[in-house]
């Protein structure tokens, strides 16, 4: 339930609610990179109030200068759209990543009848940032038909296959968390892959909507 500040697509005054996420802070531990980009809502960036922390902990050691807009703006997309709020981000993301987010958001529009195609507002990348030389693919990896198909027939190609919980898999559901993690590194090993485990509380936000 919205609470008394949160009015669904407008304000008092009428004005779109947007959704702002502000850039990524992280926290790196001896085997984890914990990524925290802090949401806020509002009809304008001035007076945007505190929603909500998105989170993303990742099983490997990651530099955070690569570390962008890019995750916490494709997985708040469904999010903005069900609310039916535009998605504003307060720092650049990488070039090019616009037209791919709106292309989605396109998707998604003509896919659910009651979502609404947000405005998407990025500030412009005055320089993408530098990444490192070695750079391996890697598939997003859910264990179904298509992603084992890609990882078999791509064998030799793929580095790492990134496993994601708490969309399908609930944060609270650590014990289907733990089994399909468990069967996918078996499939991996098998491979020849490594596996990237990303764990997110993107379901957990407040007013993140129930059939989704």
């Amino acid at each position: 339930m919205k609470n008394s500040w949160c009015h669904g697509p407008v304000d008092h005054a009428g004005k779109p609610m947007c959704l702002f996420v502000d850039p990524p802070a992280c926290r790196i531990t001896d085997t984890t990179t914990e990524v925290h980009y802090v949401l806020r809502l509002g009809a304008d960036e001035t007076t945007a109030r505190m929603l909500d922390t998105l989170t993303f902990r990742i099983n490997r050691l990651l530099d955070p200068a690569t570390i962008g807009m890019e995750p916490a703006l494709a997985a708040l997309l469904p999010f903005a759209m069900a609310c039916q709020w535009d998605l504003v981000a307060t720092a650049p993301a990488s070039s090019g990543f616009g037209p791919l987010l709106d292309e989605y958001a396109r998707i998604s529009d003509a896919w659910m009848d009651d979502w609404r195609k947000p405005m998407i507002v990025i500030p412009p990348a005055i320089q993408d940032p530098a990444l490192p030389e070695q750079r391996g693919q890697a598939v997003f990896f859910s264990g179904g038909v298509d992603s084992m198909h890609l990882l078999v027939a791509r064998s030799g190609q793929i580095a790492d296959a990134i496993f994601l919980t708490g969309f399908d898999i609930e944060p609270a559901m650590t014990a289907h968390a733990r089994l399909a993690s468990n069967g996918i590194q078996a499939v991996a090993d098998m491979c020849g892959v490594g596996v990237v485990h990303v764990e997110t509380n993107v379901r957990a936000l407040r007013h993140y909507p129930d059939d989704w």
